[in-house]
Parts: structure tokens; sequence; C-alpha cells
């Protein structure tokens, strides 16, 4: 797999001294993610990969997401971002669409998985259909914030996850 970030990784200078990895070893290991991720995704299809028991290829798999949701998500908008490929990016959009519906749940942390998912394409791509509503989204993390007692100490677009705490006694 020949990646368009390949040049842009190379033209890194590499301090021999520095226990950091190397341009190639960075796109080695890049390389090597995605092919993981393409037999990953062959395996789970639709259902969200959790774990696989030692070296098989056994995944247990969540349909809903679990805490993993948001993660796969991610990793995919990454791959879209680095390889510039369109069905990459698709990709990445249905897992985000797959995953709104944890945001208006009853609980932060859940609404948290759709967020951290979907934000990738939303930064980097401008994938209005990534975006949370921000309506339901900023009702999400209103009542998280007021069950735990939380205050925002930034924007209310969905954004910040600044928040300080008003109840010492927790």
């Amino acid at each position: 797999m020949t990646l368009p970030f390949r040049e842009r990784f190379i033209s890194i200078p590499h301090n021999e001294a520095d226990p950091l990895l190397s341009s190639k070893e960075m796109i080695e290991v890049l390389e090597l993610m995605f092919r993981r991720m393409d037999a990953i995704n062959a395996i789970c299809a639709t259902d969200f990969p959790l774990y696989s028991s030692k070296n098989t290829n056994a995944w247990t798999v969540s349909s809903g997401g679990s805490w993993m949701g948001g993660f796969w998500g991610a990793c995919w908008w990454l791959r879209a971002k680095l390889t510039e490929s369109v069905s990459d990016q698709q990709n990445a959009a249905d897992i985000c669409q797959r995953l709104a519906g944890k945001i208006p749940v009853d609980s932060g942390y859940r609404s948290l998985i759709s967020w951290y998912g979907a934000a990738l394409g939303e930064i980097w791509f401008r994938d209005t259909q990534a975006r949370p509503d921000p309506e339901i989204h900023y009702r999400a993390r209103t009542q998280f914030q007021s069950e735990i007692k939380l205050h925002s100490a930034g924007c209310c677009d969905g954004r910040s996850f600044h928040w300080l705490s008003v109840d010492r006694d927790r």
C-alpha cells in the first residue's frame, strides 16, 4: 500500500539519538495498522470490534459500539485523512451515523462515544453528517454536567469539555 502521506513523513529530519520512531518506522506502523483495520472490518462487518482472544481473529463485537465505537470511527477518520481515500472517508462517516444514537442516552460518558468518533470527521472533512446535532448534544451534556455537579468553563457549541467541579463533597 503506497500512502500519499509517505513523502511528508520522509521529509521530517530524524535524529538518531532520539528514541522516537523514524519516519520510515512511522510509515510502516501506519501501513500495518491500516491493513489490520481492513482485516478487522471484514470480520466485524457492521458491528464494532471490542477485542480478540490471543492470536485469533475471533472478535468479540458490539452492535451498539460499547466503549470502542468512537475509537473505531476515529481510526477510520485518521486513515481517511492520511490516505485521502473517499471510501475510507465514507466508512468513517457510516460509523458515525451508526453511533449517532449514543448522543441522547442518559449517560454523558456514552454520549462522548459518539462525539469523539465524529469530531475528526467534522474538523478534518467538514462532514456535516458526522457532526452531532448541537441541540441534542447540548442537552445530553447539560444533563451529564448537572448530574455530577460540573459547570462548563468554555463555550456551549459542543466542542468544549473543560469542566470545573463545584461540588467539593464528591
